[in-house]
């Protein structure tokens, strides 16, 4: 189902309760379309949901080791980490090309906090 019949079978305001969802960590279900409701949790470095959870080391230290059969193991188990908590979305993290400008003014403000969460390809 594309986006153009979604929007005939549901109303504006059906489509703005989806897209605002059931709460922080939580989609809204739509039974008109057959959508789910989802559960989010927060990484990068582990499912973080309030209960004992394994915490992996920080993404740019894997990074460094320029080991790309590590970074896919880690991303493997925190994917079965994530599903045997019933997580279905986990929000980790970004990669960017250092020479985008945007991206590139981003990384050198020292206040910016959530500069850990980043992969930068050069």
């Amino acid at each position: 189902m594309n986006e153009k019949e979604i929007s005939v079978i549901l109303t504006a305001d059906e489509e703005l309760k989806i897209m605002s969802g059931d709460n922080v960590w939580f989609t809204r279900a739509e039974p008109k379309i057959e959508l789910e409701k989802l559960t989010l949790r927060d990484g990068p470095h582990g499912v973080r949901d309030g209960s004992p959870s394994f915490l992996y080391p920080n993404i740019n230290l894997l990074a460094c080791s320029w080991d790309r059969e590590l970074l896919y193991r880690v991303g493997e188990y925190l994917g079965r980490d994530a599903k045997k908590k019933g997580v279905n979305v986990l929000l980790v993290s970004k990669m960017s090309h250092i020479f985008m400008d945007s991206f590139y003014c981003c990384i050198r403000k020292l206040l910016n906090k959530y500069m850990f969460e980043y992969i930068i390809k050069v």
